[in-house]
């Protein structure tokens, strides 16, 4: 993991392209390298995070959890459904919701996974 301070290599997985702009260019600004897909890839190229949309029934959990397990890299769950939000708490991986939006909260997840804090569990980990 990185330093906190450093940039961070992100992959976001949103099929919304405005949604995907606008996590890109945040991201961007704090300095971070990002990767946008519309759907979750078959293989990840070496990443120090996920930003996940599972779709709207979780489709997107099963596989994008084998791709995290597999290359060892923590998730965040960002979205509009509340089935995914209770889904990601079952598996104790941090959610955002879409809207509305708290930019300051996405930013501090990517900070605690900075210093090298694991996900899932997050808080209880970090304080």
């Amino acid at each position: 993991m990185f330093d906190e301070g450093k940039t961070m290599y992100i992959i976001v997985i949103e099929e919304e392209r405005a949604i995907q702009d606008l996590l890109l260019h945040a991201l961007a600004l704090e300095g971070h390298h990002v990767e946008v897909y519309d759907s979750v890839p078959a293989t990840l190229p070496p990443c120090d995070l996920i930003i996940l949309e599972p779709g709207e029934e979780g489709q997107g959990f099963p596989q994008t959890m084998q791709l995290a397990t597999n290359y060892h890299v923590p998730v965040v769950i960002f979205t509009f459904h509340v089935h995914n939000m209770v889904v990601a708490k079952s598996l104790y991986i941090p959610a955002i919701r879409k809207m509305p939006l708290h930019l300051a909260q996405l930013r501090a997840m990517i900070a605690m996974v900075s210093k090298g804090c694991q996900v899932p569990a997050i808080k209880e980990r970090c304080g």
